[in-house]
C-alpha cells in the first residue's frame, strides 16, 4: 500500500513537473499563437535597447535594433512610430512603416500623441483623391491616396476574409455631402460603416475594377484597398 501510494506522488510530482515546464516554455499572445517564454523575453531585451538608442538620439542604431525586433514579433505601436521615425532620421523616410504604425495606432491607442504625428507625415506624402484623375489614369497603381465621402452601399464579404467592399460616392454637393463620381474601397471590417454614413479614407489605388454596384448591375469604377477607414 505505501509502495502504491509513493509511486502515486511520484506520478503527481512528475506531472507537475511537466506542466511547470510547459508553462515556463510556452506563453499565448493576444492572437493565439504558441510563443516561447524565452522568445518573449529576447523580444522584449531587443525593444528596450532599441528604445535606449531612440531616447538618446543614435537613430541609425534604434532603426538597426528595431527593425530585428519586427523580426521577433514586435507589434506594439508605439514602437513601430519609433522604428519608422528613427528610419527616417536615419536612412530617409520609409513612408510604409509610417503607415502600419498608423493602423496599429488606430487599432490599440487612437488617442495616442503619435497619431498627430503620423497623420501629419501621411498627409504631406498622401495624395488628394480626385476623381477625373482616376479616370484619366494619373495615379499609379499603389499611389496613396486621402479620399472624404459617402458610403451609398455596403457589399459584405465571406466571414473568413475580414473584408467588406464599400461603394463611396466622392463628388461634393452642397446640399448631400457627397453624391455621385463613386469608387469601390476594400476595407477591413475592423468598424462596418453604415450606408449614408460620411468617412475620411487612407488607401492605395489598385486600378479601375468591375463590381456589381447594384443587384444584377455591374460598373467599372476606380478602386482602392483601405488603409483605414474613419467616420468624419
Amino acid at each position: 500500500m505505501r509502495r502504491a501510494a509513493n509511486i502515486g506522488l511520484w506520478v503527481v510530482a512528475g506531472l507537475a513537473l511537466a506542466a511547470t515546464v510547459l508553462l515556463y516554455f510556452a506563453d499565448f499572445t493576444a492572437s493565439g499563437d504558441r510563443v516561447s517564454r524565452a522568445d518573449s523575453e529576447e523580444l522584449e531585451s531587443t525593444i528596450a535597447r532599441a528604445l535606449t538608442y531612440y531616447e538618446f538620439g543614435h537613430h541609425n542604431r534604434a532603426a538597426e535594433t528595431y527593425a530585428l525586433a519586427v523580426e521577433r514579433g514586435m507589434r506594439d505601436a508605439r514602437h513601430w512610430y519609433r522604428y519608422a521615425h528613427s528610419r527616417e532620421l536615419a536612412a530617409g523616410l520609409d513612408l510604409d512603416l509610417y503607415v502600419h504604425a498608423y493602423q496599429l495606432l488606430l487599432e490599440q491607442s487612437p488617442n495616442h500623441e503619435y497619431v498627430e504625428a503620423v497623420e501629419s507625415v501621411i498627409n504631406e506624402h498622401a495624395r488628394q483623391f480626385d476623381y477625373e484623375e482616376a479616370r484619366a489614369g494619373e495615379y499609379d497603381d499603389g499611389s496613396l491616396l486621402r479620399i472624404a465621402g459617402t458610403v451609398s452601399r455596403v457589399i459584405w464579404g465571406r466571414v473568413a476574409t475580414g473584408i467588406d467592399t464599400l461603394v463611396v460616392a466622392t463628388r461634393e454637393d452642397q446640399w448631400m455631402g457627397h453624391s455621385g463620381a463613386e469608387i469601390t474601397v476594400r476595407a477591413p471590417r475592423h468598424r462596418r460603416p453604415q450606408t449614408g454614413a460620411q468617412v475620411q479614407i487612407l488607401g492605395r489605388y489598385d486600378g479601375l475594377c468591375t463590381v456589381e454596384a447594384q443587384p444584377g448591375v455591374s460598373g467599372e469604377f476606380p478602386c482602392v484597398t483601405a488603409v483605414t477607414v474613419r467616420p468624419f
